[in-house]
């Protein structure tokens, strides 16, 4: 039983130490855009959104540095879900921050954020980032080509252009609310060291349009050099240790005096 309790405070200790107060400080020391390319430009800007992803009154916050883009289908965002213990990482999401529908997906009969993900000469894929405590899914609601019908004859329901009219049209209540850090800001607060100008933006490839976004790997669980992980090394692991031998010292001394 002695035992069960000091499991029982250890793992209390290691999901605390390992959520964020800060999310952004999480997301800068792991920032790794797809070309590789981590270093931080004094030309950087860390872009932030706190939009309610599943309309349950809760704000999730939504980071992207201004640079870290995917050609027309817009900035890759990573989702901190606002846990009991503190921020999470819940997955990455990419759009456009001026141009979204976040609310009730008629279509889907549920509710999440929704964006036009062009793939050249006015045809596309409008789809919807879904968002619960599992995390993201990222699910196509309807393609768009220059020769597809608007309306189902069979239903007369909206589909293909129609769709994406339909939801594109409302602009987000949101898309306003972006705040930006300029990197002599990020400097002073996190203690980053910044480069000069970057010269070339970091731009990643294309998502095939037949594909769903989620279904690649995601860039940042890569495989890393042993040296440089050991330089990104989390700051909350070293907490969590820290945390654990104090549980472990203070439940010792507990027992010694049962």
């Amino acid at each position: 039983m002695k035992a069960a309790i000091v499991f029982i405070l250890a793992l209390a200790g290691v999901s605390a130490a390992l959520a964020q107060n800060d999310p952004a400080r999480d997301y800068l020391s792991n920032f790794s855009p797809l070309d590789g390319d981590k270093t931080i430009y004094s030309t950087d800007t860390l872009l932030r959104l706190e939009l309610d992803l599943d309309g349950d009154g809760q704000y999730e916050v939504l980071l992207s540095m201004a640079r870290d883009q995917d050609r027309k289908l817009g900035n890759i965002w990573a989702v901190y879900a606002n846990t009991a213990a503190g921020y999470a990482k819940a997955g990455t999401v990419t759009f456009n921050p001026r141009s979204f529908y976040l609310g009730p997906i008629e279509d889907l009969g549920d509710y999440g954020l929704v964006t036009f993900k062009p793939t050249g000469e006015g045809e596309g894929i409008l789809s919807a980032y879904l968002f619960n405590e599992e995390g993201v899914r990222d699910i196509d609601i309807a393609s768009v080509t220059r020769d597809s019908p608007t309306v189902d004859s069979d239903t007369g329901r909206p589909i293909g252009q129609a769709i994406v009219d339909k939801y594109m049209s409302q602009t987000a209540d949101a898309a306003d609310a972006v705040t930006s850090t300029n990197a002599a800001a990020l400097a002073k607060q996190y203690g980053l060291k910044v480069a000069g100008d970057q010269q070339t933006p970091s731009i990643r490839t294309a998502s095939s349009p037949s594909s769903p976004a989620s279904s690649g790997p995601d860039p940042s669980s890569s495989p890393r050099p042993p040296t440089e992980a050991s330089r990104s090394l989390p700051w909350t692991l070293l907490i969590a240790i820290l945390f654990l031998a104090l549980v472990a010292i203070g439940a010792m001394a507990w027992l010694k005096r049962r």
